[in-house]
C-alpha cells in the first residue's frame, strides 16, 4: 500500500495489489466525519438520558453494558434506543437524498422537501392511513411509491427540448409539491376523526414512540442504497460539473440522473414512512457539509453524518427546552431551517 499524488487537490490515492484498485479519499473529509460521528455518539448518549426518568451519565453507562436495574434498562433499550437510532438514520437518509437532488438540480435549494418529494411520500403514507389504516410496512410500502410517482411526475413536467433543466425542476417541484400538500389536507378532512388526529400527529415530524421496526426501516435503506450512491458518485460529480463534458467522458447521463433519481426518493421515502415528514436536514445538511469539508464532489458521506447530527441535535433541543410540551422534531427542524433558508436566500441576494 503505497500513497500516491492526488488527482485533485487535496486527495490522496491508496494504490493496493499493484494497481489494480485504486482508493481516493480526503484527508479533512475523513476526520469531519470522524468528529462528527463523536458528535452524534456524544447527543446520542444525552438523548438516551432524558426523560421522565432521567439518568446521570455513570447510570446510563452502567445499563448499556447490562449491569443496570431491570425497569431502567428496560425503558433505555425498548423506548429510548429505538428513539435515538431512528433519528440517527432518518438524519443520515435525508441529508443523503438532498446531496443528491442539489447536485442534479445544480442548486443548493434543490432539496426534496422543498421541490415536492417529501411532500408526495407524506401524501401516499396519508392516504394509507387514512383509507385503509394501514401499518408500519403498509405506510413504507405508500410512503415510496407517492414519493416515487412525485419524482416521476416532476421529472416529466420539467424535461424540456429531451433535457431537465435544474431550475426548471425546482419551479416545477415547488408546484406539485404546493398542490400535494392540498391533497394531504383533503384527505385529513374526509376521514375518521380519531384516524385524522394519529394521521395528523404523524404530519409533525416525530420521534416520539418509534420502535425497533422504525430502525430497520431507515437502517435497510442506508445500508442498500448508501453504497450504490458512493459507487456512483463519480458519475454525479460529472453530471453536476458539465452536462455537456459528462456525456463526453462517457457517462450515461439520463441513466445516471434516473437511477440516483430513483435512489434519492426511495430513501426520503422510508424516512418519511419512519419518522412522518421532517423539513430542512435535506436542506442544510448538504450545503453545511460542502462548507466543512471544502470539496467540489457530492458530499455524500459528510452529508450523512452531517445530517444525522443535526436531527438528533434538534430533537435533544426540543426535549430539554423549558416548556410545558415536548416539542416534536418536525417542528423543532421547521424553526431552525427558516432561519436558515432565510440566511441562505438572503446571502445568495446581490
Amino acid at each position: 500500500m503505497t500513497p500516491q499524488d492526488t488527482l485533485a487537490p487535496g486527495f490522496r490515492a491508496l494504490t493496493l495489489n499493484h494497481g489494480r484498485i485504486s482508493l481516493r479519499w480526503h484527508p479533512r473529509t475523513v476526520i469531519s466525519c470522524a468528529v462528527l460521528i463523536v458528535i452524534a455518539l456524544a447527543v446520542g448518549f444525552a438523548s438516551l438520558s432524558q426523560g421522565k426518568l432521567e439518568l446521570s451519565p455513570g447510570e446510563l453507562w452502567t445499563i448499556l453494558i447490562g449491569q443496570g436495574d431491570p425497569a431502567a434498562t428496560s425503558i433505555v433499550w425498548e423506548i429510548r434506543m429505538p428513539r435515538v437510532l431512528t433519528g440517527l438514520f432518518t438524519g443520515a437518509c435525508l441529508a443523503i437524498s438532498g446531496a443528491v437532488f442539489q447536485s442534479l438540480s445544480r442548486n443548493a435549494l434543490g432539496s426534496p422537501d422543498l421541490i415536492g418529494f417529501t411532500s408526495g411520500a407524506a401524501t401516499g403514507a396519508v392516504a394509507a392511513i387514512m383509507l385503509a389504516g394501514a401499518g408500519v410496512v403498509a405506510v413504507g410500502l405508500a410512503s415510496i411509491a407517492g414519493g416515487l410517482v412525485t419524482a416521476i411526475a416532476v421529472y416529466v413536467l420539467a424535461r424540456k427540448n429531451g433535457e431537465t433543466d435544474g431550475q426548471r425542476l425546482i419551479l416545477v417541484g415547488i408546484g406539485v409539491g404546493a398542490l400535494l400538500q392540498a391533497v394531504t389536507v383533503i384527505l385529513l378532512t374526509r376521514g375518521h376523526a380519531d384516524i385524522a388526529i394519529g394521521a395528523q400527529m404523524w404530519l409533525t415530524g416525530t420521534l416520539n414512540l418509534r420502535g425497533w421496526d422504525n430502525v430497520a426501516t431507515v437502517g435497510i435503506a442506508l445500508v442498500l442504497l448508501l453504497p450504490a450512491l458512493i459507487l456512483g458518485a463519480r458519475h454525479l460529480n460529472a453530471l453536476e460539473f458539465d452536462e455537456g463534458l459528462a456525456r463526453q467522458l462517457g457517462v450515461k447521463t439520463e441513466r445516471v440522473r434516473l437511477l440516483t433519481m430513483g435512489a434519492g426518493v426511495a430513501l426520503v421515502g422510508l424516512a418519511t414512512a419512519a419518522t412522518g415528514p421532517i423539513g430542512f436536514v435535506a436542506l442544510a445538511a448538504p450545503h453545511l457539509a460542502r462548507r466543512l469539508v471544502r470539496v467540489s464532489h457530492v458530499p455524500l458521506a459528510a452529508s450523512a453524518c452531517l445530517g444525522a447530527t443535526l436531527l438528533l441535535a434538534a430533537d435533544l433541543l426540543g426535549q430539554v427546552l423549558p416548556i410545558a410540551a415536548k416539542l416534536p422534531v418536525g417542528l423543532m427542524t421547521g424553526v431552525l431551517g427558516g432561519f436558515y433558508l432565510l440566511w441562505l436566500l438572503l446571502r445568495k441576494t446581490p
